[in-house]
């Protein structure tokens, strides 16, 4: 695994995501705006950390945790993925 400083490259990680999971973190940056870890994430039904490694791409989005995310924010997985 590439590291820097005993860390993960997050070149590495960016390789190793899918597609919609790039979708969804760019989704979930949006859309958190200019909001904390903290006041975003009990919208989605989350940890903090939970969302920070979606955003980051240092985790797979489940397909219950996609659906999850589209019903609280009110929105379809298909906007969320960028098909609609």
């Amino acid at each position: 695994m590439s590291q820097i400083s005993g860390q993960v490259n997050p070149i590495f990680w960016d390789m190793r995501a899918s597609p919609y999971d790039k979708k969804v973190a760019e989704f979930l940056r949006s859309r958190r705006g200019e909001q904390t870890y903290r006041d975003f994430a009990p919208r989605l039904g989350m940890s903090r950390s939970t969302l920070h490694r979606l955003e980051n791409l240092e985790q797979s989005v489940t397909l219950a945790k996609l659906h999850a995310i589209a019903q609280r924010l009110r929105t379809s997985v298909e906007t969320i993925l960028g098909w609609k």
